[in-house]
């Protein structure tokens, strides 16, 4: 009978652990072939994932984004330019002993640029394809109330530049947001 018990009670904290949910990620996007002028926009979009917080934060950033369109063309799908662009982001969690449950949750980020390259149809410069993945990666974080504690950028002979980019916005730790207050009643 006891392992009966201790069986279901561990399935049951697996269960827990695999539960699927919506996680808001803000991601660089640029929608190709657009008429007018071309613009990446910074948007807060859902993504569903079963992983643990914020582990699942840099994988959610590095996926492709693809939306439901009614567009015929053979134009390219996925939205998000980390993807597209092939930069890969890695968050790990800071263990830390002590850590109030209100208090921002530390971050180890990783950014990888050294597979970097730009599709032809993204008309941007290199450089502002950086300064905007790393606004995604800050507000994306931020969000999820988590602080960077320490950033790695990992980088080729010819991404030198785009390395000092990222460095220079996401090299120092980023507090995360205060916690909001609860509405009054």
């Amino acid at each position: 009978m006891k392992a009966l018990v201790i069986g279901l009670s561990l399935a049951g904290s697996c269960l827990s652990a695999t539960t699927l949910g919506l996680v808001p990620v803000t991601y660089p996007v640029y929608l190709a072939y657009n008429a007018g002028d071309p613009e990446i926009e910074l948007r807060a979009l859902p993504f569903a994932t079963r992983f643990s917080h914020p582990e699942h934060l840099g994988s959610c950033l590095s996926a492709p984004y693809v939306i439901p369109h009614n567009d015929s063309a053979d134009l390219p799908k996925d939205i998000n330019l980390i993807s597209t662009c092939r930069i890969a982001v890695k968050t790990d969690l800071v263990p830390e002993k002590g850590r109030k449950p209100e208090s921002p949750v530390g971050v180890h980020l990783t950014v990888d640029i050294s597979q970097f390259a730009k599709p032809a149809y993204v008309p941007f410069e290199d450089a502002v394809v950086m300064r905007a993945v790393a606004k995604a990666v800050w507000r994306t974080v931020a969000a999820s109330r988590c602080e960077i504690r320490s950033v790695k950028i990992i980088s080729g002979e010819n991404h030198e530049k785009l390395r000092k980019i990222l460095e220079a916005r996401l090299g120092t730790p980023i507090p995360a947001p205060a916690p909001q207050p609860a509405p009054a009643e």
